[in-house]
C-alpha cells in the first residue's frame, strides 16, 4: 500500500497571510504542491529505475532525493521518497485592450453586365426539300408529336411549301375594348409541282465518307440507312448513290404516278453489288428447284427484274422480290405501293395495290414457288429451256408488261442465271 506522509508545523502568521492573499489572485493550478511527499516502500523484484519510470521521474532525482549512491544496490523495504513533479506555469494576463481602429473590409461593386436581348424563337417553318417530320422537330428542339399536334396532323405526311407552326396554339385573351379589326392581308400560298420527283432523296458517297456521318448528317440512323438501301453491312464506296428517304419520297408525298419504277431504276449499282445479289438469292433458287420443280435461272431473274438487284421500296419495306399482290386469299400482311401496268392495248398507267409483305427473303422465294404451283403456271412446271419458261410465264399473265419475257432473258444471259440451272441439277454442264 501506498503512504502519503504529510508534513505539519507552525507556520507564521505573517507567512500564512502572504498564502492566502497569493490564493485569492493566483488559480489554484498554478501554485505548487511541496506540502505533500510521496513514498513508496521497496517490494522484492523492485529496481530503482522501475520505481523512477512508474512515478514519472527521473532516475538522477529519485537518487538523489534519497541519497543512493548506487542504484543498483536497494533494500527490500527500504521506503523511498517520491520527488514532485508539480512545476510552475507562467501565468498570461489577457489582453484588456482592444484594437483601436477597424479595417473595414473593402467593398467591391460589380456593375451589371450588359444584357443582349436573346433571339426570339421563329414560330412558323417553311417545309423545304429534303425535309422530314423528325428532321423539322428535331432542328427546333421539338418533338414529332409536339409539331403533329400544334398543325393538327394526323400522319407524319408534309409538303414541299407547307408552313408548319413551332409553338402550341394560344387562346386570344378577350380585348377589354372591341378594336377596330385590321385588314386581313393574305398570304399568296405556293404549291409544290404535282408531277415533279422530290429531290434531295439520295446523296452520293465521298472519299471519306462512312454510314454513320451520312446518317447523322441527314438526321437518320445507320440501321434506317441500311434499311432504305437494303444494306446488309456499314460497307459503302465512293460514288454509291445512297437513299435518304422513306418510299414516300422525302417530304412525305407519295411517288408521282408513272415516275415510281423510273425512280427506282434510276441508281447505278456496281458490278459487284448486283453480284452480292445474286448470290444471296441462288441458294434459295436452287432449292426451289429441288423442292418445287420451278427453273433457277427464272427465278433469279424475276427476282432481278421485280426488285431491282433488291433495293425496291417493296423488297426493302415488304421483303417482296416478286411483286406479288396481296389478293383475297392472301391472309397476311400487306404494304400499299404504286406500281406500273400496261392495259391489253399496251398503254402503260399507274395505279396503288396492295403487296404482300414477307419476313425475310426466304419467305418470298419460297412463297413465289407456291404462287406458280396454280394451275394457270402448270406450263413452267419442271421446264429446263429458260427460253421456253420465260415465255410461258409471260403468256400465262404473271406481268403485264409486253416485253417482260424479253426483260427476263436479258437478265438470264446478262448474268450466266443458267450456271445456277446446272448446280441444281436441271440441266447437264456444258462441259
Amino acid at each position: 500500500m501506498k503512504k502519503i506522509f504529510i508534513t505539519t508545523g507552525t507556520i507564521p502568521k505573517a507567512i500564512t497571510a502572504a498564502v492566502l492573499s497569493l490564493s485569492i489572485i493566483t488559480p489554484a493550478s498554478m501554485l505548487t504542491a511541496n506540502a505533500a511527499t510521496i513514498t513508496y516502500k521497496v517490494k522484492s523484484g523492485d529496481t530503482l529505475s522501475a520505481i523512477a519510470k512508474k512515478y514519472k521521474v527521473s532516475l538522477t532525482s529519485l537518487k538523489s532525493t534519497n541519497k543512493i549512491s548506487n542504484a543498483n544496490k536497494i533494500k527490500v523495504g527500504l521506503v523511498l521518497k517520491i520527488p514532485s513533479t508539480t512545476t510552475k506555469t507562467p501565468i498570461k494576463k489577457p489582453s484588456t485592450t482592444a484594437s483601436k481602429t477597424a479595417v473595414k473590409p473593402a467593398v467591391s461593386v460589380k456593375k451589371p453586365a450588359a444584357t443582349t436581348k436573346p433571339k426570339a424563337k421563329p414560330t412558323t417553318y417553311k417545309v423545304v426539300k429534303g425535309d422530314t417530320l423528325s428532321k423539322i422537330a428535331k432542328k427546333f428542339g421539338l418533338t414529332v408529336a409536339q409539331l403533329k399536334s400544334y398543325n393538327s396532323l394526323k400522319s407524319d405526311i408534309i409538303k414541299i411549301g407547307q408552313v408548319l407552326k413551332l409553338t402550341a396554339p394560344t387562346a386570344a385573351k378577350p380585348a377589354a375594348k372591341p378594336a377596330a379589326p385590321k385588314p386581313v392581308v393574305k398570304q399568296p400560298t405556293v404549291e409544290a409541282p404535282k408531277s415533279v420527283q422530290p429531290k434531295g432523296d439520295t446523296y452520293k458517297v465521298v472519299a471519306g465518307d462512312t454510314l454513320f456521318l451520312i446518317a447523322k448528317a441527314n438526321g437518320l440512323t445507320v440501321a434506317k440507312m441500311k434499311e432504305y438501301n437494303n444494306l446488309t453491312s456499314d460497307s459503302i464506296y465512293a460514288g454509291q448513290v445512297l437513299r435518304l428517304t422513306a418510299p414516300e419520297g422525302s417530304v412525305g408525298q407519295p411517288v408521282p404516278q408513272g415516275e415510281f419504277v423510273d425512280y427506282i431504276t434510276n441508281y447505278n449499282l456496281s458490278s459487284q453489288q448486283k453480284a452480292n445479289f445474286i448470290h444471296q438469292v441462288a441458294p434459295e433458287a436452287i432449292l426451289a428447284w429441288k423442292e418445287y420443280k420451278i427453273l433457277p435461272s427464272l427465278t433469279i431473274a424475276q427476282a432481278i427484274l421485280e426488285s431491282y438487284y433488291g433495293i425496291s421500296w417493296l423488297s426493302v419495306k415488304g421483303n417482296n422480290y416478286f411483286g406479288i399482290k396481296a389478293d383475297n386469299s392472301w391472309k397476311g400482311d400487306y404494304v400499299s405501293m404504286p406500281t406500273r401496268e400496261f392495259d391489253s392495248n399496251g398503254v402503260e398507267f399507274v395505279l396503288t395495290e396492295k403487296f404482300r409483305k414477307y419476313s425475310s427473303i426466304h419467305e418470298s422465294i419460297v412463297d413465289h414457288s407456291k404462287f406458280l404451283l396454280r394451275p394457270r403456271y402448270a406450263n413452267i412446271i419442271g421446264v429446263t429451256d429458260y427460253m421456253a419458261a420465260t415465255k410461258n410465264i409471260q403468256q400465262d399473265g404473271y406481268a403485264t408488261d409486253p416485253n417482260y419475257a424479253k426483260l427476263l432473258q436479258a437478265k438470264i444471259t446478262q448474268h450466266n442465271l443458267t450456271q445456277y440451272d446446272v448446280q441444281a441439277g436441271a440441266i447437264p454442264s456444258a462441259n
